[in-house]
Formats: C-alpha cells, structure tokens, sequence
C-alpha cells in the first residue's frame, strides 16, 4: 500500500502492517457483487471522507467538458492463460462503440488514453485519430499516477476492470454531473453472472453489444 498511501494518505487509518496481523485476527476472503446502488451513501461517504482528501484531487474540477479519458486495460487479463479465457475481449471494437456514444453527448476535442499497455494502444487504437488528437500518459507514470488522471477526468471509457470502476466512482463524486459520461462495458468476465459487470453505477452509459460479442 506504500505507493497509494502517498496519494491518498487518509488510507493509512485503515491498514495495519503484516507484522501487526495477528493470527487470531479474524480474516475475510470474498468477492462482492453488489452494486454500487446497493448503498450509494456509503460509498460516497467513504470516496469524500478516504479519497477525494487526496491532494492531487484538492483543486476544483477543470472545465474539461471536451475531453474524453480512455482507459485501457490489457496485462494479465490477456497475457496470462489462466485470465484470458475470463476477461479477455475486443478492446477496439469496444472502444469503437463507446467513442461514438460519446461522441453523440458532445464534440471531442482531445483523447487521453490511459492503458498499462500504451504500445498495443498506440498500434491498435490509432483509428481514434479520425476523431480527435491523442495523448498516452508519460511512461514514467505509474498506476496511482494513472489512477488519478482517471479520476480528474470528467468522460470517461471505462476498461472492465476495478481499477475502472473506482476511478469512475470517485470521478463522479468529484464532478457530481457526469454520470452518464461516464461509459462502461456489460461485460466483466465469464465465469460469474453470465458475464455482466455488477460494478455498473445505474446512470452510466453501458455499451452492451459489440461485433462478435464478448
């Protein structure tokens, strides 16, 4: 937790070192798949109260209404053979379809993208040069940095991964008006709920098909 303590310092409160975990802490292994409709007031609570005290988020939002933030996840999810199978897809295609809803709430000016991968976006996600100029992330960045460009942004396409969604959670506290700027996958992975993202705020724009499916 060393590299996000210094972001978002407030989370210190809530983990302990290894050395302090005794063996009869009780332990807790599980996924959550609820929504964050379940109990939005505690989750806003807990995004003003944890993290949007970080000071890379103190300034007001810009006015940045016509830049869209892409981000993209690859890695593990399509490097790794025990992931692919579960969470790999057709980012462009996905990207392609997500870009034109955008598109249709508002012109576009500038692309950032945001990706652990920016060599496979700069080859594969070079049509969105069509729409407008892009911009990849310094390569000296690294996640926490990537996380809280996400989380300043005000459109957003998200990846179907949780680094994602709670950028998204916090970017819409931030702004407060960007929920439907906000574009997300149906998709998560195969193996739970038929593949759909249970991760998806209600007012989120979803892309929900793409060429050839997920």
């Amino acid at each position: 937790m060393e590299g996000w303590l210094r972001h978002f310092p407030r989370l210190g409160e809530l983990v302990i070192q290894p050395d302090r975990m005794r063996l009869s802490y009780a332990r807790e292994v599980s996924m959550y798949q609820g929504s964050p409709d379940d109990d939005r007031a505690t989750l806003e609570h807990f995004i003003r109260e944890y993290l949007l005290s970080a000071p890379a988020l103190a300034a007001p939002p810009a006015d940045d209404r016509a830049q869209l933030t892409v981000n993209v996840r690859r890695g593990d999810y399509y490097s790794d053979p025990r992931w692919r199978p579960l969470y790999a897809f057709d980012v462009a295609s996905y990207v392609r379809e997500a870009v034109a809803g955008a598109l249709r709430q508002g012109a576009v000016d500038n692309i950032s993208i945001v990706s652990d991968d920016p060599a496979w976006c700069r080859t594969n996600l070079g049509f969105l040069q069509e729409t407008a100029p892009i911009h990849l992330q310094d390569p000296a960045d690294g996640p926490a940095d990537n996380f809280i460009q996400l989380c300043r942004a005000r459109r957003l396409i998200l990846a179907n991964s949780s680094f994602s969604y709670w950028a998204a959670y916090i970017s819409n506290v931030r702004h407060g008006d960007n929920y439907e700027l906000t574009w997300a996958p149906w998709f998560h992975r195969r193996d739970l709920l038929g593949g759909r993202a249970w991760h998806l705020d209600s007012r989120w724009s979803v892309v929900t098909d793409i060429p050839g499916g997920w």
